[in-house]
């Protein structure tokens, strides 16, 4: 009797000791679980703010970027600057009318562009002006024969050997003002080897 008692004791005993295993276990998995679920939303509200910052730096960067934005608005005022600066250069490239100097121009008929080079002689492989041209007369002087009052980024100085290349020839018009003499000719060939030569050009000191 003495022993079944005991035993019993001992089974109550484990029992509540179990018991109260599960309910240390139980809260310890549900206070793991409340940490976690505070951390997940801490980690959802920093990420909600942030992507509030990147919605708010992209709408920004919409309204930079957009129609009638700033960056349009400089880039416009930077090509109206650009374009006005290179209006001012062919206006004072065109304003020189020194008479004992000599340079050419180049005329383009028809309707297409035309590619012309300019080397400084027959035996240099460097071009000193590579460009198609449209239809019309070019804004560029090449001087072979004393340099410009104002140089532009539409006056070259060549030599005059100077070799004059071509992508169409007969639609290539050579306008040539020489110390007060001009004359026009149509190139005949797509290479003119030495410009004071192909068009016996005075030279002085030559």
């Amino acid at each position: 009797m003495r022993r079944a008692i005991i035993f019993l004791l001992a089974i109550v005993f484990v029992t509540a000791l179990s018991i109260v295993f599960s309910v240390a276990a139980f809260l310890k998995v549900t206070t793991v679980q409340l940490e976690l679920r505070n951390e997940l939303t801490a980690q959802s509200d920093r990420l909600s703010e942030r992507i509030e910052a990147l919605q708010g730096d992209v709408e920004k960067l919409k309204v930079l970027l957009g129609p009638g934005g700033s960056v349009e608005k400089l880039l416009t005022k930077t090509n109206y600057v650009e374009k006005m600066l290179q209006d001012v250069e062919r206006v004072l490239t065109e304003m020189q009318s020194e008479e004992m100097v000599g340079y050419f121009q180049i005329f383009i008929s028809g309707k297409d562009r035309v590619w012309i080079g300019v080397k400084e002689g027959a035996e240099s492989s460097r071009y000193l002006f590579s460009k198609e041209l449209k239809p019309g007369l070019a804004p560029y002087r090449f001087y072979f024969f004393k340099r410009p009052t104002v140089e532009t980024q539409y006056a070259f100085v060549v030599s005059p050997d100077c070799v004059i290349e071509s992508g169409d020839p007969s639609r290539t018009v050579l306008l040539i003002y020489n110390q007060g003499v001009s004359k026009a000719v149509t190139m005949s060939d797509f290479k003119i080897n030495g410009l004071a030569k192909t068009f016996n050009l005075y030279i002085p000191g030559r």
